[in-house]
């Protein structure tokens, strides 16, 4: 129903990206059907402002963990346009890489089911052709309570991480244990695997941060930028991560790393409507990961409005 938009930054300008993106005709569809306001002419930021107002109509989860949001009923009419909109704007069918040879793959992550569908990807991805100088995975040391009989019990999501990048990735001897603290007092941890090809490193950090909220996509970059490599400026990266999350944290890659440190993002997810292991994708989910893209957008916006124009 819609031709599909390439992901922000991965054009020849990234504010032409993120127009396309806000003024697509995916975008303006759901609008409509849900009787928002379309984004008026005039300045780009101006633009995104108001499509991150509108978008709280698509905000199910209202602060909330993803699992603890709301869920809505749509008509089959409706939910078919929710599906084909996400599939035009990257939220699903985005699991191929755009290049053959990356500096860096960095898998983002998460519980044990979908951990394990990423650290495949990944590893599925390497093996088919993509090359790439090191493999990365980020995670915490929150608790989990969901396990899967396919991996061994996981306490952490640390666990989670390494043992399905163990298993995805045929590691087989004992990792090199790092662990220190960044000037601001939170503490970090490393699980490497020096002898694999290429390289793997398990990075990880407290489940919480000092003001008591959970980490997020945000931290996961910092930390990989703060622990590999140390000459990231200008470094080709792969994210990996599941597929309704690849535009909101391919966007959040393009601001943490993208437009500080110079990294060229590229971000593909594993097709969650196929995994063993995870549900099927729900409207009300798509809704809220293109409101999650909206206000990331919105992020790339407002840096891009306060650079020196000279």
């Amino acid at each position: 129903m819609f031709a599909p938009l390439p992901l922000p930054g991965t054009g020849d300008s990234l504010a032409g990206d993120v127009a396309a993106w806000v003024g697509s005709p995916a975008i303006i569809a759901l609008l409509d059907a849900f009787e928002l306001e379309r984004p008026a002419g005039g300045r780009l930021l101006d633009r995104v402002e108001a499509l991150a107002r509108a978008s709280l109509r698509w905000d199910y989860r209202r602060g909330k963990e993803r699992w603890e949001a709301a869920a809505e009923d749509f008509t089959p009419d409706r939910e078919e346009l929710i599906r084909a909109a996400a599939t035009s704007l990257g939220l699903l069918g985005r699991a191929t890489p755009r290049a053959h040879e990356y500096d860096h793959v960095l898998v983002l992550g998460a519980g044990v089911g979908p951990m394990m569908e990423r650290s495949r990807l990944a590893a599925e991805t390497l093996r088919g052709g993509v090359r790439a100088s090191t493999v990365a995975a980020t995670g915490s040391r929150r608790k989990l309570t969901v396990q899967k009989p396919t991996l061994p019990h996981c306490e952490t999501e640390e666990d989670a991480v390494d043992l399905s990048l163990r298993r995805a990735f045929g590691l087989t001897g004992p990792p090199t244990l790092m662990e220190g603290t960044n000037p601001d007092g939170t503490p970090w941890y490393v699980r490497s695997y020096p002898d694999a090809e290429p390289p793997v490193f398990v990075l990880t950090g407290p489940a919480f941060k000092a003001d008591g909220r959970r980490g997020g996509t945000m931290d996961e970059y910092l930390r990989w930028a703060a622990s590999i490599p140390k000459d990231a400026h200008g470094n080709r990266l792969l994210v990996v991560t599941t597929d309704l999350f690849v535009p909101f944290q391919h966007c959040a890659g393009v601001r943490v790393l993208g437009q500080t440190i110079g990294c060229t993002i590229d971000t593909i997810g594993f097709d969650r409507s196929r995994s063993p292991y995870e549900p099927p994708h729900r409207a009300t989910e798509l809704l809220q990961e293109i409101r999650s893209t909206i206000m990331w957008l919105r992020e790339i916006t407002l840096f891009l409005d306060q650079r020196p124009t000279n």
